[in-house]
């Protein structure tokens, strides 16, 4: 391990191999730590969201845990993060790797249909108050078609594949992204850029007017048309037979066209 010059203000812990940045970051943010980045070449036991793995035991993408300080005392505005965070990174990739990355609700990248980043955000607590905020990025960098395992090729996608495989500057990807995050961050407390940034959500969707799954636990999928996100970062979808639902956790999938036939990202 080595604690490197900081990046746009926030400490950088380099690791060539870790079980996992989120499981790392923890640890230090219940120290005390924040405003720092845990960094692996590789993880052996990367996650995503409802715990599935994370394929990161190379080191041809960008792994790395974002510690951010919490904001409110309370947590109230906790489910502004998985939006704060998604938004840092889309604006780093499109200053660093210019292309239309899209936002699939809360918090995946999708570009030309395929996944290329996921984010997994937890909270750490103490004594009931929320004390810090821990991030957990993956972002697909110089993966090769054929890298990717064949149960989620043609589903993933690398900056490198995308830009014709020319070579990404992962250091200068990671500065963007935690610059623009330094922008982001405060939307926790403000409502006014929290707006500010719901507006840019918004614009980037890639899940707004499709029809999309919720799958709520067990084998209960609901279908249904996402119409808008709302104040509070929920989304909020029309289901087939009519209700309105706000979904603010759980599994959603998003119906698109991608190389000629409909599927679900």
């Amino acid at each position: 391990m080595s604690e490197g010059s900081k990046i746009a203000n926030w400490h950088i812990f380099r690791y060539d191999e870790l079980p996992s940045t989120n499981d790392l970051a923890r640890r230090l943010a219940e120290e005390g730590l924040s405003h720092a980045v845990v960094l692996a070449r590789r993880q052996t036991a990367g996650r995503g969201r409802q715990q599935r793995a994370w394929l990161s035991d190379c080191d041809r993408g960008l792994w790395f845990s974002l510690i951010c300080p919490a904001g409110t005392a309370s947590g109230q505005k906790n489910e502004r993060w998985p939006l704060i965070i998604a938004q840092s990174v889309l604006e780093g990739l499109k200053h660093c790797a210019p292309a239309d990355y899209r936002l699939k609700w809360p918090n995946d990248i999708i570009l030309a249909g395929r996944k290329l980043a996921g984010i997994l955000t937890e909270g750490v607590w103490s004594g009931g108050q929320l004390q810090a905020v821990v991030a957990g990025v993956g972002i697909n960098v110089s993966q090769r078609y054929d890298d990717f395992p064949a149960e989620i090729r043609g589903r993933a996608i690398s900056l490198s594949e995308w830009h014709s495989h020319t070579d990404i500057d992962k250091e200068g990807v990671l500065a963007a992204i935690l610059t623009a995050a330094n922008r982001w961050l405060a939307a926790v407390t403000s409502d006014r850029l929290w707006q500010s940034l719901l507006a840019e959500h918004r614009g980037h969707s890639l899940t707004l007017s499709r029809p999309v799954r919720l799958y709520t636990g067990g084998q209960s999928v609901i279908e249904g048309l996402a119409v808008d996100i709302d104040r509070d970062g929920r989304l909020e979808v029309i289901a087939n037979e009519g209700r309105r639902i706000l979904v603010d956790a759980g599994e959603v999938t998003v119906r698109i066209v991608c190389a000629g036939k409909e599927v679900y990202v």
